[in-house]
């Protein structure tokens, strides 16, 4: 009789010890598959994306369009490329009893190339949402023409002038993008 419950003793400890060998290698295996598995990047909704600016178009004149188009690159860097037809408003206007200014003609364009990383992922939504930081170029060109009367003047008195204007800009930039419903976004820029 010793020797059954020495057996059975014998044969439940072997059990025990093949379950914990077994639980030991599945605990293993599973450490090994963690490691090889990459982090999980979200993918973006889109990765061409066409912006509109309605800035110029509120601030200066509703003759203003400014659209925009920005590329992901990776999961988290992108480019984006701006171009925009500006137009200033104009009105008669007369210096100090001297001369009439008739006939004012103002427009002018911008053209912008930036590089963006967005180094956070906003509340697990990918990038072109969040935070980002990049560098970046911008060229505006303003030209004007007037068209103006000297008043009380007998001889000549019609003129014109014309004037033009260039500025290129480079830079840093830090800024936030918001993506609402995969396609509007609103992006605030310092």
């Amino acid at each position: 009789m010793k020797s059954l419950c020495f057996s059975c003793i014998l044969f439940l400890l072997a059990c025990s010890l093949t379950m914990q060998a077994q639980q030991i290698n599945d605990t293993l295996q599973k450490d090994q598959k963690k490691e090889k598995v990459k982090p999980l990047y979200l993918e973006p909704y889109h990765r061409n994306i066409i912006k509109f600016n309605p800035t110029p178009m509120l601030v200066l004149d509703l003759r203003n369009v400014t659209f925009a188009y920005e590329r992901l690159l990776k999961h988290n860097q992108s480019i984006a490329v701006q171009a925009g037809y500006l137009v200033f408003n104009t009105a008669e206007d007369t210096i100090a009893g001297l001369i009439n200014i008739t006939d004012k003609t103002r427009n002018g364009i911008n053209l912008a190339m930036d590089y963006r990383y967005y180094p956070f992922q906003r509340s697990k939504r990918p990038a072109p949402d969040g935070i980002y930081v990049g560098g970046y170029f911008q060229y505006y060109g303003f030209w004007a023409e007037n068209k103006f009367d000297i008043l009380g003047v007998d001889v000549d008195k019609d003129g014109k002038m014309t004037t033009s204007a260039n500025f290129e800009n480079l830079g840093i930039e830090i800024g936030y993008q918001f993506v609402f419903w995969k396609r509007l976004t609103i992006d605030f820029i310092l």
